[in-house]
């Protein structure tokens, strides 16, 4: 927050932060922005997929906040922003560091989801298949579907570090319940890497943007200690954008050019 704030201002633009489930709440944000005097508001959900869990439920929270207000702001919501240039750029840059070496294996986990949520989001109704063939493309149909957006993620990331095909994968992490999620799940897939002779793995998880429990410890340790106790010798997770410079300057750009619309 702070580091944007800085480099927004010049143009006198202040910059809030909400949490839907933590402090400072949404609430909070929105009074502070209303007692500044602002009557126009761009939200950016730090949410580079769409899920109707994170960043629908996160919007929902937000209207009802809003609707609370006697006047309701002009208020203008960027999109997620999965395939946005300057996002893959931030990322390759945090990561082109850890590719120096030359890992084996590239592996893209992202945060995993119920199968059903992939079902309600197909707009036709005929489209989702109950597997990973019908989202490794991003097309019309599949355009609300938050695995075919890991997908392309993934493949624009991979093709910015000039990956070759057999040496990035993509996985699902951080399942809970019962019911049946997205697959390949992370833990699993580093098992079949390391039967495969996969000694050195570098991993990414661009489905977030600051890390949390679900990168620092499910993956920098506890995948890790997985990968190692079934025959691989190095994990490295690549850290989250956080605030890199270069996260910094697209989420600058990001946002002007929404002030610019």
């Amino acid at each position: 927050k702070n580091a944007l704030g800085e480099q927004l201002s010049e143009e006198k633009i202040p910059v809030e932060l909400g949490m839907q489930c933590g402090r400072p709440s949404l609430k909070s944000a929105m009074d502070r922005l209303r007692k500044q005097g602002c009557d126009r508001i761009i939200v950016l959900p730090m949410y580079p997929q769409y899920a109707s869990s994170t960043y629908g439920s996160a919007i929902e929270e937000l209207y009802k906040e809003i609707l609370l207000d006697w006047n309701i702001p002009n208020m203008r919501i960027i999109p997620p922003f999965f395939s946005d240039s300057r996002f893959i750029e931030a990322w390759a840059k945090v990561g082109l560091p850890f590719l120096k070496n030359k890992p084996d294996h590239v592996l893209f986990s992202f945060h995993s989801l119920p199968i059903r949520h992939l079902n309600k989001s197909d707009c036709t109704g005929t489209w989702c298949k109950n597997d990973n063939a019908c989202c490794l493309e991003l097309v019309h149909e599949n355009r609300n579907c938050y695995s075919a957006q890991c997908y392309h993620t993934a493949k624009l990331l991979a093709g910015r570090l000039n990956l070759e095909t057999e040496k990035w994968s993509v996985s699902f992490q951080s399942r809970l319940g019962s019911a049946e999620w997205i697959k390949p799940f992370t833990e699993q897939h580093l098992t079949k890497l390391a039967e495969q002779g996969v000694k050195r793995v570098v991993v990414f998880c661009p489905a977030f943007v600051v890390d949390n429990l679900e990168t620092l410890e499910e993956i920098g340790i506890r995948a890790d200690e997985h990968f190692r106790k079934n025959g691989g010798e190095e994990l490295k997770l690549v850290p989250s954008l956080n605030y890199h410079p270069e996260w910094i300057e697209a989420l600058t750009s990001i946002i002007r050019q929404q002030l610019a619309c």
